[in-house]
C-alpha cells in the first residue's frame, strides 16, 4: 500500500504548512461575536423522500447549447481582462484587495492614542507608520548596512553557524532553517526546511544585467551602492546566490519529505558524521520541545556536509548577504524614496499591508472582525460547518466498497475534526514585541516575535495542540491533515455571503464550498492514512486502499496530457489531490442543496464560476504549473461536469467541451 503514497506530488512549500493541533475540541472558537447576532435559518430541508427536481426550464446560450461554462458565465469579465491588456489575474485576488484596502485603512487611520499603549494592534499601526515615514532614509541605510556588516566579515563556517545561532540573523538564513510541523506521532516538533529562490535570483539578474534601464534596476544598484557593495560585486553575490538555491533545488528534487523523514539527536547525527551543529544552533535559539531533535531527511547530512566547507564560505556567505539584503530593501521603501513617484509609494505601502497581515495577522484579524463581522455571520459559518461535517458521514455511509470497521473509523474521524471560524487557536497577540522607534531594528524584532512565536508551539503536545499560523487575511480556509483540524479564515468569515440577507446558493457555492473542499481533504488519498489524532494510521483494509486509490487514479488520468496553453500540459497527479478534495466538495454541497425545498441550482453553479474566474495571460501560464488546483477554467467546467445535475439545469448535451458520459464522470466516495 505504501508504494502508492510515492504517486502523489505534494509541492514542499505546501508540506510546510501542515500544522499542529489536536482534534480535540468540538468547536474551536475562543472569541464571540462583537455583537448579540441572530444567524439566518438554514432553509427549511425538503422531506427525505420528497426531494424536489430541479426546475424543468432548461437553461441555455440564447437558444444555443452551452460549449463553455465558464465563458458563459464569466464571458464578459474575462473580456474586460483581455482587452485591458491584463497579466494574469483571478476573481479571488479582487476579493483580496478589498480586504487588504480595509487592512490598509485601519493602520492609517486608527489612532494609536485611542489604544492601550502594550496591545498588539497599537504596536502594529505604530510599525506601519514607521515604515511609511521615508524622511529619514540615509539612516534606514544605515542602519542596514551595520546589519549586513556581520555577515559581510564571514570568513568561515564556524563564522556561518555562529550568526545563524543569533535570532536576528537566523530569520535570513535560507540554508540552516526549520519550521515547526506537526510529526506522525502527535507532536509538533522543528523541520529542516531550507528556502531556494532560484526563480527570484534569475528575475533580478535579468534586471540588473539587462540593457534595457529601468527604474528598478536604477534603484536596485543605487540601494546596494549605498550599502558600499559595486554593480560589479553585487552581481558576483547574485551568481554565488543562485548557486546555493540551485544546490537546494536539487536537494528538494532528491528529498524524501513525505515518506523518509527521520528523527536526529546529536549522538545520531554524530553517528552519521555530520559536520554542522545545528543541534546546538536549534538550543541557542530555544527551538525544541520535547527532545533536543530535529525532523528530516538523511539526505540533509550530505546537504550540510557538502555545502559547508572552507571552499563554499564566500558562496555561503554571499546567498546570505543576498537574501538579507534584498528582503531589507524590499522593506525599506528604498525604490519607492528613488522613484520619487506616488504610485510606488503606495504599492510601497500595499507590500507592507501584506507583510503585516502575515507577520502580525492574528492581531489585525482581530480588528478586522470587529469591524466587519456583522450579525449573524459566525453563526451562519457554524451551521455551515456543521451541515458539511454531517453530510461527509452520510456520504461515508453511502459508499458500499467501505467495510462497517473502517465506516466507522472513518465518521469518528469527521466527528473529531475541531474546526476554528475565523482565528486560530494559539494566537500571536505580539505582548513580547517591543518598539524601539529606530524602524529597521523594529521590523527585524517583529520577525524574531514571529519566530519566537512559531517555536514556542514546539512546546505543546497532543491536546495541548491548537493551530497556530493559518493566514487569516483571505478569503479561503486550511485544513491540516496531521492535526484533523479546519480553520476558516477571517476574510471568508466576514464575506458578504455570510449575511443573513444572502441567499442559501450563494453562501453554500463560496464559503460552504471553501469549507466542502477542506473538510473533504480529510478524505483525500494523501490524508487518509492519518486517523481521528493526526498520527498515522492505516484505517482502510487494503483492498479499500486499492478502490480509493483506483479513483484518484481515475482523476489523475482524465486531467493528465490537457493541454492548458500550446506546448504546456497537466500533469495528473500533480493535481489530483485538490481535485479529489473539489470532486468531493462539489458531491457534499449539491446534496446539501438538494435537501432544500425549491433549490436554486443555476444560482449556485453560477456563484461557483463567478467565484473561481481566472484570466490567464499567456507570459504567466508557467506559473499554474506550481499550484496543486486545476487552473481556472478547467475548474469551473470540469468539476460540476463530473455531476449529472450540473447537465439537467444546463441541458447540456455532446457538443459541449466539457462534456462526460454519464458512465465515465469521476467518483470519490
Amino acid at each position: 500500500m505504501k508504494g502508492k503514497i510515492v504517486r502523489t506530488l505534494i509541492g514542499l512549500l505546501s508540506a510546510s504548512l501542515i500544522l499542529t493541533m489536536t482534534g480535540c475540541t468540538d468547536k474551536g472558537q475562543t472569541d464571540q461575536p462583537v455583537v448579540e447576532a441572530q444567524a439566518t435559518p438554514t432553509p427549511t430541508p425538503a422531506e427525505e423522500n420528497n426531494t424536489p427536481e430541479p426546475a424543468p426550464a432548461k437553461i441555455d446560450d440564447n437558444g444555443k447549447p452551452i460549449i463553455d461554462f465558464d465563458e458563459f458565465v464569466n464571458g464578459e469579465w474575462l473580456k474586460e481582462q483581455e482587452e485591458g491588456d491584463a497579466k494574469t489575474v483571478a476573481a479571488a485576488w479582487k476579493k483580496q484587495e478589498q480586504i487588504l484596502d480595509r487592512v490598509k485603512d485601519i493602520l492609517e487611520n486608527t489612532d494609536p492614542s485611542t489604544l492601550p499603549e502594550d496591545s498588539g494592534l497599537a504596536k502594529s499601526i505604530r510599525l506601519y507608520r514607521e515604515a511609511i515615514d521615508t524622511e529619514d532614509m540615509e539612516g534606514r541605510i544605515k542602519d542596514i548596512r551595520d546589519y549586513l556588516a556581520a555577515i559581510d566579515s564571514i570568513k568561515s563556517t564556524e563564522d556561518l553557524c555562529k550568526l545563524s545561532a543569533k535570532e536576528e540573523y537566523s530569520i535570513c538564513d535560507t540554508v540552516i532553517r526549520f519550521v515547526v510541523m506537526h510529526d506522525e506521532n502527535g507532536y509538533n516538533t522543528e523541520v529542516f526546511s531550507p528556502y531556494n529562490t532560484t526563480n527570484s535570483i534569475k528575475n533580478l539578474q535579468g534586471i540588473i544585467t539587462g540593457d534595457d534601464p529601468s527604474t528598478e534596476k536604477e534603484a536596485v544598484l543605487a540601494y546596494w551602492n549605498a550599502l558600499g557593495y559595486s554593480e560589479e560585486r553585487l552581481t558576483e553575490i547574485l551568481d554565488n546566490a543562485l548557486k546555493v538555491s540551485e544546490i537546494l533545488d536539487e536537494y528538494y528534487g532528491n528529498a524524501d519529505y513525505n515518506n523518509n523523514l527521520i528523527y536526529w539527536d546529536q549522538e545520531h547525527l554524530d553517528r552519521k558524521g555530520l559536520n554542522v551543529p545545528v543541534i546546538d544552533i536549534l538550543r541557542e535559539l530555544n527551538g525544541y520541545g520535547r527532545y533536543e531533535e530535529v525532523l528530516a531527511p538523511e539526505s540533509m547530512i550530505d546537504l550540510l556536509n557538502s555545502l559547508y566547507t572552507a571552499e563554499n564560505v564566500k558562496m555561503l556567505r554571499d546567498n546570505y548577504l543576498y537574501h538579507a539584503g534584498m528582503e531589507l530593501y524590499a522593506v525599506s521603501a528604498y525604490g519607492a524614496y528613488i522613484s520619487g513617484s506616488d504610485e510606488d509609494q503606495e504599492k510601497y505601502k500595499d507590500s507592507f499591508v501584506d507583510f503585516m497581515c502575515s507577520a502580525a495577522g492574528d492581531v489585525l484579524a482581530e480588528e478586522y472582525k470587529k469591524r466587519f463581522q456583522e450579525d449573524g455571520m459566525y453563526e451562519n459559518a457554524e451551521i455551515l460547518a456543521d451541515e458539511i461535517k454531517n453530510e461527509l458521514m452520510t456520504v461515508l455511509g453511502e459508499a458500499d466498497w467501505l467495510g462497517d470497521n473502517s465506516r466507522r473509523a472513518l465518521k469518528a474521524k469527521i466527528a473529531r475534526m475541531s474546526y476554528f471560524l475565523g482565528t486560530n487557536g494559539y494566537v500571536n497577540e505580539l505582548t513580547d514585541f517591543y518598539i524601539s522607534g529606530n524602524y529597521i531594528e523594529d521590523f527585524l524584532n517583529l520577525k524574531i516575535d514571529r519566530k519566537r512565536f512559531m517555536r514556542s508551539q514546539a512546546k505543546y503536545e497532543d491536546d495541548k495542540r491548537l493551530p497556530f499560523q493559518a493566514y487569516m487575511m483571505v478569503e479561503n480556509g486550511e485544513y491540516f491533515r496531521k492535526s484533523n483540524m479546519f480553520v476558516l479564515c477571517a476574510g471568508s468569515l466576514t464575506s458578504s455571503c455570510m449575511k443573513n440577507d444572502a441567499a442559501y446558493e450563494e453562501r453554500l457555492a463560496r464559503v460552504g464550498m471553501t469549507m466542502a473542499h477542506e473538510m473533504s481533504h480529510t478524505l483525500t488519498p494523501d490524508s487518509i492514512y492519518y486517523d481521528e489524532h493526526g498520527m498515522y494510521n492505516e484505517i482502510l483494509s487494503d483492498a479499500e486502499y486499492d478502490e480509493l486509490w483506483d479513483r484518484a487514479g481515475a482523476i489523475a488520468e482524465y486531467f493528465d496530457g490537457v493541454e492548458i496553453a500550446e506546448g504546456k500540459s497537466l500533469n495528473g497527479w500533480a493535481v489530483e489531490d485538490e481535485s479529489f478534495a473539489d470532486l468531493l466538495g462539489m458531491k457534499i454541497c449539491l446534496n446539501l442543496l438538494a435537501k432544500q425545498e425549491d433549490p436554486d441550482y443555476d444560482l449556485f453553479f453560477r456563484c461557483w464560476a463567478d467565484n473561481k474566474a481566472f484570466y490567464l495571460a499567456e507570459e504567466d501560464v508557467d506559473s499554474v504549473f506550481a499550484d496543486p488546483h486545476l487552473p481556472g477554467k478547467l475548474r469551473v467546467n470540469c468539476i460540476p461536469a463530473q455531476f449529472d445535475i450540473f447537465y439537467e439545469i444546463y441541458d447540456i448535451d455532446e457538443s459541449s467541451t466539457f462534456y462526460v458520459p454519464a458512465d465515465k464522470r469521476l467518483k470519490t466516495y
